[in-house]
């Protein structure tokens, strides 16, 4: 079993911890967690010791949803920052950003491209809403 599917188990049996600690409204972060590890996990996994998670073990639950959807990447990192610190690891934390991951990861609002949508002409604003007052005027609220 690969690395990556040991750090992805242990990020998800943290994932329980960490939704306790934040309470009972947070229980669609705890799921987005959950689904992040699971996307990394392999089958057959185990669990992998706090102090045997290096950075590397980090990287590989991370890097493929980092660029995909950098939002939930970026608090899963900080939930198994948070969950390393809390279990009391010994030497630097692996999912530390500050001086640590954030030269091995690109920066999330450069992770991935925005797309633009092409605005309306101004000349054509006042069609255009004439025709979504009479779309309106037809729907039944």
């Amino acid at each position: 079993m690969g690395l990556r599917a040991q750090a992805a188990v242990h990020v998800e049996g943290a994932a329980g911890h960490v939704a306790g600690l934040l309470g009972g409204e947070k229980a669609r972060a705890r799921r987005d967690l959950l689904g992040a590890a699971g996307a990394a996990r392999g089958d057959g996994a185990q669990k992998l010791a706090v102090e045997a998670i290096d950075t590397e073990a980090v990287l590989q639950v991370l890097e493929p949803i980092w660029s995909t959807i950098p939002e939930t990447a970026s608090r899963v990192r900080g939930r198994i920052e948070t969950v390393l610190d809390f279990a009391g690891r010994t030497g630097a934390n692996p999912a530390r950003w500050n001086g640590h991951l954030e030269h091995k990861l690109v920066k999330r609002n450069k992770a991935r491209t925005v797309r633009h949508l092409p605005a309306l002409p101004y000349a054509e604003m006042g069609a255009f809403m004439a025709a979504l007052r009479a779309v309106l005027e037809q729907e039944t609220w």
